[in-house]
């Protein structure tokens, strides 16, 4: 039961809280047994997650089901990644409460940014003001290209992602998968892929 509560609350806040929008407040029942959960900067998506076989929204504000248009989320995730690397779900544990911190501490125009270098086994995350708060994530790399790689984005979007595969649906690693700086990035294990929507720097 714990559980299942956790994962209502990973879907709350993967949904919009912003009623000029009742699609994106909803959960996505989809035919194929998949559920979607977005407000368009981020995305949860789990499949083989119902046995229902039909489409509907069922609004996670009201708890009723809703008749509006769900956008298709399908172009959005992408088939393929550039650079994908592994972390342990302990690794992530340990750094999630900085990332949170860093979501607290960060002002309007300072997203946190994530770096990889070339050949390193480590994901660089800087946040907080003027991105002083850093941390390095332990990482197994499965497929890059020979660029390095930079993104920025909402830190309180990362603990988010982190804390859902650490508490609501627990596994022992995350692929983290990558393309550009400028394209949307995803956490995935098991069936579950939770989408982050970068930021561009000014």
């Amino acid at each position: 039961m714990q559980t299942s509560n956790k994962l209502g609350a990973a879907f709350k806040k993967a949904v919009s809280s912003v009623n000029s929008r009742p699609a994106l407040q909803c959960l996505h029942f989809n035919e194929d047994g998949s559920v979607i959960a977005t407000d368009s900067h981020v995305l949860l998506r789990i499949e083989d997650f119902h046995h229902l076989k039909q489409d509907f929204n069922l609004n996670l504000k009201t708890f009723g089901e809703c008749d509006e248009n769900y956008p298709d989320t399908s172009r959005i995730i992408p088939k393929s990644y550039q650079y994908q690397f592994h972390a342990k779900t302990s690794d992530l544990i340990d750094v999630l409460p900085i990332i949170k911190g860093m979501a607290k501490l960060k002002s309007a125009n300072d997203p946190a940014v994530l770096k990889w270098e070339n050949d390193n086994e480590t994901l660089t995350i800087a946040g907080g003001e003027n991105n002083l708060v850093t941390v390095h994530i332990p990482i197994v790399v499965q497929n890059r290209s020979s660029d390095p790689l930079e993104v920025s984005f909402n830190s309180e979007y990362m603990a988010q992602a982190i804390e859902f595969f650490t508490q609501a649906l627990p596994t022992d690693e995350v692929i983290f998968n990558f393309n550009a700086s400028l394209t949307p990035f995803s956490l995935t294990a098991q069936k579950a892929t939770y989408l982050i929507t970068p930021i561009r720097r000014f």
